[in-house]
Parts: structure tokens; sequence; C-alpha cells
């Protein structure tokens, strides 16, 4: 199996939770950094929305009329998402376990914020797009099938949003995608490789610790 992750004992397998721990406080570290930053955003002026405003004040985006319908609904699930954000973190003081979700939580930003175009190439719209992705498997990850289907999904409304807001298509817009999904795939399941064969050599130390003791 590629994900390495073979116990050789059940004592083995029950190391592997105090790895978890591990993750589980990486996750909480990220968590409040994208609290603290996202109220950096909110008082400055550049959060999601904000953006999308500043571009419908332009009047250049291609489908104004379907920008200015989505605007209002787009903006509202971002202040949500903040706030669940908040709410999540504060649950998972108590329930350590719910770091597991934020994940899904991160992911959802990522579709919401299909709705809320700005000023940028498509190019530089997928490579951000794929940055924050990979960057919420890194500090995110748990489970390798619904974390690798969860965030290849995310991958799809960045360009459902090109073609039907930016008016964008035809086999640029195909190719990009195909080509896109496939590196994403690749460097999402080379993360889960690498923190799973970490996870690995935790639990053998661990054990050889507690054996030495």
């Amino acid at each position: 199996m590629l994900s390495f992750r073979k116990f050789k004992s059940d004592y083995h397998a029950r190391r592997w939770v105090d790895y978890e721990k591990v993750l589980m406080a990486r996750t909480m570290a990220s968590g409040l950094s994208r609290i603290v930053l996202s109220a950096a955003a909110v008082a400055s002026g550049t959060e999601n929305w904000h953006l999308t405003q500043n571009y419908i004040d332009k009047g250049t985006i291609p489908n104004m009329e379907l920008a200015l319908e989505i605007y209002p609904y787009a903006k509202a699930a971002n202040q949500i998402h903040l706030v669940l954000r908040v709410v999540l973190f504060i649950a998972c003081l108590k329930w350590h376990r719910l770091t597991k979700l934020f994940l899904y939580l991160e992911c959802s930003l990522e579709v919401i914020t299909a709705g809320l175009p700005t000023e940028i190439c498509l190019t530089r719209d997928v490579t951000y797009s794929s940055i924050m992705i990979y960057l919420n498997f890194w500090l995110c990850y748990f489970n390798p099938v619904s974390g690798l289907i969860t965030s290849s999904l995310t991958l799809v409304p960045v360009f459902v949003k090109r073609a039907i807001i930016h008016n964008e298509g035809g086999v640029d817009l195909a190719i990009n995608f195909v080509m896109a999904s496939l590196w994403h795939f690749m460097s999402t399941w080379l993360i889960h490789l690498i923190i799973t064969k970490v996870g690995m050599i935790f639990v053998d130390a661990e054990v050889l610790r507690e054996g030495n003791n």
C-alpha cells in the first residue's frame, strides 16, 4: 500500500493515537492563525467580499448581472464561515477530535469564494486556489480518503467561476482544468505520504522509547 500506514501490532496502532494528538495541535494552531488573519483582513478591508465589491465598482466583470446576483449570498456565506471558524476553534478547546472537521470547513471556503470573483487572471486564480488547498491539506489533514476527495472537489468551483462569471472557456480552460486536477491529486497524495510516513516514524520511536523504559 502506498499509504505506509501498516501497524506491526495493536500496540503500534494505539501509539498512532498519540500522533493524531500532535496533528490535532497542528490544526488548532492553524485555526487560531486563520482567525487572527481573517480579523486583520476584515479590519483592513482586504477580505474576499471587499475585493469583489471593488471589482464590481469598476464595472469590468464580464458577466456583471450574474456577479451582482450571486454577490449578496456569497458575501453572507463568507461571513458565516468566519463565525463558524471561531465557533469550531472554541469547541475544539474542549473536544479535540472536532479538529478533524477543520479540513472540510476550510475547503468549503474555496467553494464560497467561487461566488466572489476578483480581478485576477486564470493562471493566478488557479495557482492561488491550489496553494490554499495544499495549505489546508498540510495543516488540517487526518483521513486520506475523505481528505483527498474533498480537497480535489474544491478545485472545480474555481473553473466554474471562470466559465460563468468571467466568460472564459474553450480548450484553454479545459486543458488548465485537466492539468491542474492531475497536479493537485499528485501533490495532495504526496502530502498524505509524507504526513503518514512521519507518523509511522513517530510510532516506532514511541514504542522504542517505552521499551527502553
